[in-house]
């Protein structure tokens, strides 16, 4: 069995503090965002949007957005006509994708040109610990939500993701999933340019919007709460005493 001491050195060691570095960071992250409103601004300044992403959904070049925009609402209304399924199209596509490739590679070697080799590039040590870090975490948040949920712990964690669950079946009766697909695609083109040129009016009115729901769903929340048995109720939170 190992020491305290032991176990203590183990934890502090280098791969130790790099774990915790990695999961730390995103327990306050996912707080922090829980608490704040998040502005386009902000989200297409991440570094973890491309560049050329960026340059597309801000039509800095209006021309290639609206051709690309232009091709998905062509694209939608082709897959919309045809009737066709996602478990059709997605096997269809790759197969089509399989025999261009190999005509395409047998088709160089036989007339003897030199063609660029597909290649799919592999993982490294750090990109492997990073995914499985970030799968860990939220692997392990969406546990521990769906414990409080199913348990009854929080009776009103409870209601609002039947509230949820209820409001996606219900958007979902009238959706299906090209249609959300291409919504995902026009929002994402016009909803990050249209804040960029009514920043002011549009902070305006989610500021106003935010304040109503919060006094909304605190109204709500009494009143769920005052027809709760009394063990049901969350318990309120003491002040430690300094």
């Amino acid at each position: 069995k190992k020491s305290g001491a032991d176990k203590s050195a183990e934890w502090s060691s280098p791969k130790r503090r790099h774990s915790r570095a990695l999961l730390l960071p995103r327990q306050q992250t996912f707080v922090t965002m829980a608490s704040s409103t998040t502005s386009s601004n902000e989200i297409m300044g991440s570094p973890k949007i491309p560049k050329p992403v960026k340059a597309l959904l801000l039509w800095e070049d209006p021309k290639k957005s609206g051709a690309i925009l232009a091709g998905a609402t062509v694209m939608y209304f082709l897959l919309e006509m045809s009737g066709y399924t996602m478990l059709y199209l997605i096997p269809t596509l790759m197969l089509v994708a399989v025999i261009a490739s190999f005509v395409f590679s047998a088709g160089s070697r036989f007339l003897g040109r030199s063609h660029a080799a597909i290649k799919i590039p592999e993982l490294d040590d750090t990109a492997a610990r990073q995914i499985s870090a970030n799968i860990q975490f939220a692997s392990n948040r969406a546990g521990a939500v769906a414990n409080k949920v199913l348990s009854g712990e929080e009776p009103v964690s409870t209601l609002k993701v039947a509230a949820g669950l209820y409001l996606l079946s219900y958007i979902g009766r009238f959706f299906h999933v090209f249609t959300l697909a291409y919504l995902v695609v026009v929002l994402a083109f016009t909803a990050p340019k249209v804040y960029q040129l009514k920043k002011t009016e549009i902070d305006k009115l989610l500021s106003t919007a935010t304040r109503q729901l919060v006094e909304y769903k605190k109204v709500v929340e009494q009143q769920v709460l005052s027809k709760l048995p009394a063990s049901m109720r969350p318990k309120a939170a003491v002040p430690k005493s300094e």
